[in-house]
């Protein structure tokens, strides 16, 4: 869900940066979706259809490699990208390469904090 102060002022376009990370260090260059819009049906949306491709290949990867995903709004009118959240996903599974289509929490935090990994705990959500 899109947090309403996200979307209030309708000047935003969103993206998300991807990188490829092993041992705090990135593989190649980050790749960035196009911009795009919050669109409205039942719920206010963001969808990107896009596979991203890494210029790397998947077999000469460590296996401790994750995927970390940047969401960034940018203002058309002042040009001002910040970031908004990320996630992590580890590539691989007790070896087995991840694939096909995921729902990832994002953690809405502007910015990266210098060590992560995959499932840290989000504190400004409620524990029950």
């Amino acid at each position: 869900k899109i947090p309403e102060e996200w979307y209030k002022n309708c000047d935003f376009v969103f993206s998300v940066h991807c990188s490829l990370v092993y041992a705090g260090k990135e593989l190649c260059q980050i790749m960035k979706t196009e911009d795009k819009a919050i669109g409205k049906s039942l719920f206010s949306c963001i969808k990107w259809n896009k596979q991203i491709r890494f210029p790397l290949e998947i077999r000469k990867l460590p296996y401790e490699t994750m995927l970390v995903l940047q969401l960034f709004g940018t203002s058309t009118s002042s040009q001002i990208t910040k970031p908004l959240a990320w996630t992590v996903l580890p590539l691989y599974n007790k070896k087995i390469f991840a694939y096909g289509t995921r729902l990832l929490n994002m953690i809405p935090q502007s910015d990266l904090p210098s060590i992560f990994a995959p499932g840290l705990l989000d504190t400004s959500q409620p524990t029950g």
